[in-house]
This record gives structure tokens, sequence and C-alpha cells, in this order.
């Protein structure tokens, strides 16, 4: 039997922008035995009318001001519907991601716990901008540092072990997520996918990317308006 999987996915009205887009790309998954779940975190519930008008399931949280809050109470809500159901993985998706048709059928066939595609995004790198995979290797273990996957990296198709990434098309077994919640600490400058892939380190579960999932982040559109992003970083 086909694995079941629950495709979640937070969101708020500040994706509205890209929201037909992202429809059409998770319609277009050419793997079937899936269900939807979206977890808004909106002011009003004006989106997740929306959102329930175009045929989707979207539950609403209690809003939350601050991103990291934001994710976090959203995806543990993802978790919570995952583990009360009868599902063997879950796809995180963010709202601004694109993902390719064959995303999941792909991500599906190395029977991994965790697995993540590829996507990019803007970074400060010693003083520049740069556009980089939203991916990390582990360059010294003791220090716990890490550092980018470059572009020429993640070129091509292959598997390939890494340390971080982020949650924009990660695919996460049954078993994992019964023993990991998301989280982050306030005091701590990281979001919840990095503290998600901590977690995983330390259960000795090992995080994978196919690069040959190439996704399209619509973040990388919108930079022209660099104080709106800038102000959902905090």
């Amino acid at each position: 039997m086909k694995p079941k999987i629950l495709i979640g996915i937070p969101t708020c009205d500040w994706y509205d922008y890209c929201l037909m887009e992202f429809i059409g790309s998770i319609r277009a998954l050419d793997y079937d035995n899936t269900e939807i779940l979206f977890v808004d975190n909106s002011k009003g519930d004006n989106y997740a009318k929306k959102l329930n008008s175009l045929g989707f399931k979207a539950k609403q949280i209690p809003y939350y001001e601050k991103p990291r809050d934001k994710m976090v109470h959203s995806r543990n809500l993802l978790r919570s519907e995952f583990l009360k159901g009868e599902y063997d993985y879950m796809l995180l998706l963010d709202a601004d991601v694109i993902v390719p048709p064959n995303s999941l059928s792909k991500l599906l066939t190395h029977n991994k716990k965790v697995i993540t595609g590829i996507y990019y995004s803007f970074y400060k790198i010693n003083g520049q901008t740069r556009m980089m995979p939203v991916l990390w290797m582990q360059e010294d273990e003791k220090k716990q540092l890490m550092k980018f996957f470059t572009p020429e990296e993640v070129e091509g198709s292959k598997l390939v072990e890494a340390r971080a990434c982020g949650t924009g098309c990660l695919l996460i077994h049954k078993s994992v997520l019964e023993q990991i919640q998301f989280r982050y600490k306030p005091e701590v400058d990281a979001c919840d996918d990095v503290w998600f892939c901590h977690d995983i380190k330390q259960k000795g579960i090992q995080l994978y990317a196919d690069t040959s999932i190439k996704c399209k982040h619509k973040i990388i559109h919108r930079i022209q308006n660099k104080d709106e992003w800038k102000s959902r970083k905090k």
C-alpha cells in the first residue's frame, strides 16, 4: 500500500500574493494518497474562509505577532493532527515554496526518515547579500559549526547528507514526529527549523537532501520590499 501523506502548510494572509500559484503546485503533485491541511495564523478569519472556499481544510490558531511563534505553534498543531491520523509521513511545505510535480514521489523513493528538497533564499555573508540554498553541512563537529552548501554543491541530481535545512519542502516520517516537537529558544537567533535539525541529530537521525528537487521560493521575487520582509524576521 502506498504511504499516506499529510501535506501540512503553515500560512497567513502574508502569503496571499502567491496563493494561487502555490495551490496550483500542490494540486499538480503526481502522488495521490495525500490529505492537505493549512494552519492559518492571520489576525482575522477571512483568509481561512478563502482557503475553505477553494476546497481546502484550514484550521486557525490564535494570532501571534512574531514569525517564530507563528511557525512553532502552526507546525505543532500540524504535528498533533498528523499523530491523530493514520499517516506515514508529513510533507511540510512553506506557503511561498513552489514544488515541482514529482517532488513528493521522488522524496518517497529514497525511504529516508527526514529528507528535503532544494530551494534558495537571501543571506548576509561576509557583508554581502547572497542567494544560497537553504541547506547546511557540518563544518566543525566539536564547535557545532555549520556552513552553507554552495549552489555548485547542489547542482545535478544526487542524494546528499546534510546537517540542517529549512522546512519549505521537508518530508518527515511518523517515527520522527512521534519523538520530536517543534520549538525555538528566544535567546538564540535561530528558528524552529534549525532546532528541529538539531533535535533529530541528537536522536541519531540523519537528514538528507535530494538535489534534483529544485523548488521556487517566491520570497525571492518580493525582495524589493525589503522593509516588509526584514520586519518579519523578528
